[in-house]
């Protein structure tokens, strides 16, 4: 039992979007289009308008369409990762978008994708000993320098952490 395509589906936006500006033409003045067209700027005012028209009924489609498959198939996961805070201030958290639900504010913020090391694992840097590009990461914090294996370089060492 397939249901019919719609008319205004088939057809492409202009057309769609001509007759509509030709009803609202008519729906206004109580005349024809062809018989009498509107001025440049006016017919500019009737496209727009019902270009709107459209976009407002296509809209209400959208919505109903959307409801029905939500109590369907339930709702539909979310394509992005959100981080939900409870605020007491609202000038506690800046950036995001501040929801009330009961008397309770809401900051609801994008998480931030995980940010890469700032020397990727497989760089190679000069060796500060005999001043070579040989020196490669053997584990976090500790470099090693392939032409010398006695040259080993520990950076918590070279760049302790403030107290």
């Amino acid at each position: 039992m397939a249901e019919e395509i719609p008319e205004e589906i088939k057809k492409p936006i202009e057309e769609v979007l001509a007759e509509e500006a030709r009803k609202v033409y008519r729906e206004e003045t109580g005349k024809e289009w062809e018989e009498e067209p509107p001025s440049e700027e006016e017919a500019k005012e009737y496209v727009r308008k019902a270009a709107r028209r459209l976009l407002e009924k296509w809209q209400k489609l959208g919505k109903e369409y959307y409801t029905i498959v939500k109590q369907l198939l339930g709702a539909p996961e979310p394509t992005e990762e959100l981080l939900i805070y409870k605020v007491d201030k609202v000038g506690e958290v800046k950036g995001g978008k501040l929801v009330r639900r009961d008397k309770t504010t809401f900051v609801i913020l994008p998480l931030e994708p995980e940010k890469p090391p700032k020397i990727p694992p497989r760089a190679i840097l000069r060796c500060p000993i005999c001043g070579t590009f040989t020196m490669k990461q053997i584990m976090e914090g500790i470099w090693q320098c392939t032409n010398n294996p006695l040259h080993t370089v520990s950076t918590v060492k070279w760049f302790p952490r403030r107290r």
